[in-house]
């Protein structure tokens, strides 16, 4: 069975993906399934599964598939006929009609098991490219200019001119976004936290930890991004027993 290739992404399902509101919307922001949940995920599917662009290219890799079927089909059957010339308990040609379905179902199904993963594949690859150009988009349309310790910062043709950029969490250990995100902004430096003293995977006990030293200091933790109303310390501190204390934090 032939190899199957890498996933292509889908450029009309990369432009839908991407006029969603909250990719224009302004930061603090933040997101989560009440903007790319269920809703959102069946639409994509469902957008690269009907794709012009999808269709072409699983014919396209599905044409060598399908010669090879053939292929095995016909040298199956005369495999087949030879014995069941020996064999005149039941009709030739009903052997042989026999025969025939079987060998299709048969080789069909691999061939329709590697045209779905091929399809998965190149939804895996659409929503990575998402996320690379969502990224790089961002960057370029609200940090605005970036400078450069040393000189050479501003915008060049609308560009960021310099700077460096901090990978944390699942997505700075992806070679393949990483790889995109170099390529999208070739301008930019692209680190993971690392470079700072912090694991890429540490990310999430980081923040919580600020956010525990913002309520013992009695500094509000949260924004606006997440929908809050007003601004407030986050949590619930559980004082000791009589005659402890808690040290004190100085104010953020």
């Amino acid at each position: 069975m032939a190899p199957i290739p890498n996933g292509v992404f889908i450029p009309a399902v990369l432009q839908w993906a991407l006029s969603h509101p909250w990719f224009q919307s302004p930061p603090p922001r933040s997101s989560g399934h009440e903007h790319f949940g269920q809703e959102f995920v069946d639409a994509f599917v469902e957008r690269c599964s009907g794709s012009v662009r999808a269709k072409q290219e699983l014919q396209q890799y599905s044409a060598p598939l399908q010669q090879q079927q053939q292929q095995h089909q016909h040298s199956a059957l005369v495999e087949s006929e030879l014995l069941q010339h020996r064999q005149q308990s039941v009709p030739i040609h009903q052997q042989q009609q026999e025969q025939q379905c079987t060998l299709m179902e048969h080789h069909s199904a691999p061939v329709q098991q590697q045209q779905q993963l091929q399809l998965t594949r190149n939804m895996v690859r659409t929503a990575l490219e998402l996320t690379a150009v969502s990224i790089v988009a961002s960057i370029r349309l609200h940090v605005g200019p970036i400078k450069v310790v040393g000189g050479g910062g501003g915008l060049v043709g609308g560009r960021p001119a310099g700077g460096r950029v901090m990978l944390s969490g699942g997505g700075a250990r992806n070679p393949t976004l990483v790889a995109r995100l170099r390529t999208l902004a070739p301008e930019l430096t692209w680190l993971t936290t690392e470079a700072a003293g912090i694991h890429p995977d540490a990310n999430q006990a980081v923040a919580f930890a600020v956010l525990g030293y913002l309520t013992l200091a009695g500094s509000c933790g949260n924004t606006l991004a997440t929908g809050a109303r007003e601004l407030s310390v986050l949590g619930k501190i559980c004082h000791p027993g009589a005659g402890k204390s808690i040290p004190s934090f100085p104010k953020l």
